[in-house]
């Protein structure tokens, strides 16, 4: 199954070495950089309505369960 998404995802992106791009010519550093640059651009493209529709259909964007104090606490400890 995974094949098929990446092979999906080459052709959508018409690049087809870009996998090969990202694994083999891009530092770890510099890839994280670029998806981080690529979450950025994607959020900052995000209407209110698109979060809110993410909100009800995307089962892993939920309210966290865990108690904000407890979260900062174990941060802290960290």
């Amino acid at each position: 199954m995974t094949d098929k998404i990446i092979e999906r995802i080459l052709a959508a992106a018409d690049t087809p070495n870009l996998l090969d791009i990202l694994t083999n010519r891009l530092s770890l550093s510099d890839l994280q950089s670029l998806l981080l640059e690529v979450y950025r651009r994607h959020a900052a493209s995000l209407t209110p309505s698109d979060i809110l529709k993410q909100y009800e259909n995307n089962r892993f964007v939920v309210p966290s369960q865990v108690n904000p104090q407890q979260q900062l606490e174990f941060d802290r400890l960290a």
